[in-house]
């Protein structure tokens, strides 16, 4: 749903502007020229203006509720475009263009990572292509409804579609804290045990000694970084090129760190063993 949103919104402007007789007559715009232009680029003016806030949405306070500010935002947009037709203002129609491109650059981004996250290993590569796919759903269902609307006739030929902009983002909002949390950023943020919890449930049949389990647990315990610093795995590929003083100075931060993870997490944490490679003459 969350590449639904983007495609519809993305999409939607460009059908609007072949409204003429009633879109284009409301507000006294062209479909061609500054007017058209500046009203699009307002959407990707807001998406770029989100680029700051989308890595902290969705890593701060998970995916989930990444997906849900998003869609608020989107839904805010829709209300600030759709309600333009008690004014006709022009500034308020490109305010809500920016508040929709806001919203999607957060659901776009949260969107695939919880189903990259989320989905079974063995189905993660088919379940993550079907997910792109989802952005030319939303750009076919955009075009349906504009085409829909101009057999309406009135405001309403150009109100239908844009109110319909709400109809995935609200569903999320309806939906989203009812599906689980990503285990990836559940393990990273030191909820080991509801990370197990969640794999053992939808990849391991309940069993928490599924193999399934054991491997992305692994994984997670080998890639991912805890504590926010240099990860196991840079420090592996960094004793590929440096010398071996600058080796065993990296090896002393490798311990301290996961002594350092030992003790926060009261030394429940099983020592994990990190990548050597031979030094050769």
């Amino acid at each position: 749903m969350c590449q639904t949103c983007n495609g519809f919104d993305g999409s939607l402007f460009g059908g609007l502007t072949a409204n003429k007789q009633y879109f284009l007559a409301f507000f006294h715009g062209e479909n061609d020229g500054i007017w058209a232009g500046l009203i699009s680029a307002m959407y990707q003016i807001g998406g770029v203006s989100a680029l700051p806030f989308v890595g902290p949405a969705i890593d701060t306070f998970g995916r989930r509720i990444g997906m849900l500010i998003g869609c608020v935002l989107i839904i805010l947009g829709t209300v600030v475009t759709g309600t333009t037709i008690h004014n006709a203002s022009v500034h308020q129609f490109m305010g809500g263009r920016f508040l929709l491109g806001f919203g999607v650059s957060i659901v776009s981004a949260a969107g695939p990572i919880y189903v990259v996250e989320s989905a079974h290993p063995a189905h993660r590569g088919v379940l993550t292509a079907y997910c792109n796919t989802f952005w030319f759903v939303g750009s076919i269902l955009a075009s349906g409804a504009v085409r829909g609307g101009l057999s309406i006739g009135g405001n309403t030929s150009w109100q239908l579609p844009v109110w319909l902009q709400m109809v995935f983002p609200g569903l999320i909002v309806l939906f989203v804290l009812l599906i689980p949390e990503s285990p990836r950023w559940l393990y990273v943020n030191g909820k080991r045990e509801k990370a197990v919890a969640m794999l053992a449930k939808w990849h391991g049949y309940g069993n928490t000694d599924s193999p399934w389990v054991r491997l992305q647990l692994a994984e997670y315990e080998e890639f991912l970084n805890m504590n926010g610093a240099v990860s196991q795995l840079a420090l592996a590929l960094l004793s590929e090129t440096q010398s071996t003083a600058d080796r065993g100075r990296n090896d002393c931060l490798y311990h301290a760190l996961l002594t350092r993870r030992r003790t926060r997490d009261g030394g429940t944490t099983a020592p994990s063993s990190r990548p050597t490679r031979a030094v050769t003459a």
